[in-house]
């Protein structure tokens, strides 16, 4: 017979473990081509994995099956810096880093669970980095992407989302001490876990998908209305405004310019500011929207011969960059060369003319 909390942790599993699949399905049906969607199906699986896991004596799991789920869920925690590192960062890639951060931890879930098995000796060091050192350490790292790229994000959506990932682990850490604190049974402190669980997991449904694969790069929605007549002719008001303080007054110089000091040249809230830059000069953050202006003044500079004596570091920092090597990072980035090289180019291309 199930106990009370028993039946309230089979139920709640039940639900929770529902959401996810319909999440893991709708990622499976959608053709839409997008990384961070690949990752959130494995992802549920994964967490399915791991309440299976976890809930094995209310769900009165078979052992196989049991097993099956452990080593399901032994991936669940490099998945999440995944889904969590595509989310906030356009560049993020499944490079030899991101792959080391998903093999290390998933190894160390395996190397215990063979050891619990009696297959292989079990070192305290290994549980040690698992369950104490791991989790924490991706939790910090998520958190800290959040807020160094709050500022300088202009989708409005994601910068949401940063506050989210900022401000959800302390609750749950809040939460997990005061359920400690007043409740030392395991099956309740389970039970606590997983009915935290199902409203986050269906606010991640709705709120990141909307059932549009797209909301998970934070595109435009096909489905968002056009601006009435007058708010897109303000709209152009401003976006005039904008490229003419750019443009004519040069705002970009200042290399310490913000998106509040610029929203108040243009005169319109910060907010509203980021969304006109975001939607109509499709840029996703403020230092390559800066960026792109600096540049092609510098450019310029490089290729005028009265300037040809000039140090680039002299161009760089009066072209609006804080230090050389931003400066360097930032016109390979965007030009594929070096400035030297782009200067050597271009000043033997207007010799031999």
């Amino acid at each position: 017979m199930y106990s009370t909390i028993e039946m309230f942790i089979f139920i709640f599993t039940i639900a929770t473990i529902t959401v996810l699949l319909l999440i893991a399905g709708h990622c499976l049906v959608d053709r839409t081509r997008n990384l961070s969607k690949s990752i959130l199906f494995l992802l549920c699986i994964s967490v399915v994995g791991n309440l299976l896991y976890t809930s094995s004596g209310a769900l009165n799991l078979p052992q196989l099956y049991y097993v099956i789920a452990k080593f399901v869920n032994a991936p669940h925690l490099g998945l999440i810096w995944w889904f969590s590192l595509s989310l906030l960062k356009d560049d993020f890639r499944l490079n030899i880093l991101a792959w080391l951060g998903m093999c290390v931890p998933t190894a160390l879930f395996i190397f215990i669970y063979l050891g619990d098995a009696g297959l292989v000796p079990l070192y305290y060091l290994v549980v040690h980095l698992a369950h104490d050192v791991i989790p924490p350490a991706v939790i910090l790292h998520v958190m800290w992407e959040s807020l160094s790229g709050l500022k300088d994000d202009l989708v409005n959506p994601r910068r949401v989302l940063r506050v989210v990932f900022i401000c959800l682990p302390v609750s749950v850490l809040l939460l997990g001490e005061v359920s400690s604190l007043f409740f030392g049974n395991h099956d309740v402190l389970l039970l606590i876990r997983i009915v935290y669980m199902l409203p986050a997991c269906v606010f991640w449904h709705f709120w990141l998908t909307r059932f549009e694969a797209s909301k998970l790069g934070f595109l435009p929605s096909s489905s968002v209305e056009s601006d009435s007549p007058k708010a897109a002719h303000r709209n152009d008001a401003y976006h005039m405004r904008l490229v003419q303080i750019m443009e004519q007054e040069k705002a970009y110089l200042a290399a310490d310019l913000t998106v509040g000091q610029l929203a108040e040249r243009v005169g319109i809230p910060a907010h509203q500011l980021r969304t006109l830059i975001n939607r109509e000069m499709s840029f996703r953050n403020f230092s390559q929207f800066l960026a792109s202006y600096r540049i092609k003044a510098i450019k310029e500079a490089l290729s005028d011969p009265e300037q040809a004596r000039s140090p680039i570091l002299t161009l760089a920092l009066s072209g609006g960059f804080s230090s050389l090597a931003t400066f360097n990072r930032t016109f390979r980035a965007e030009t594929g060369q070096s400035a030297g090289e782009f200067r050597r180019t271009a000043l033997g291309e207007l010799n031999q003319s």
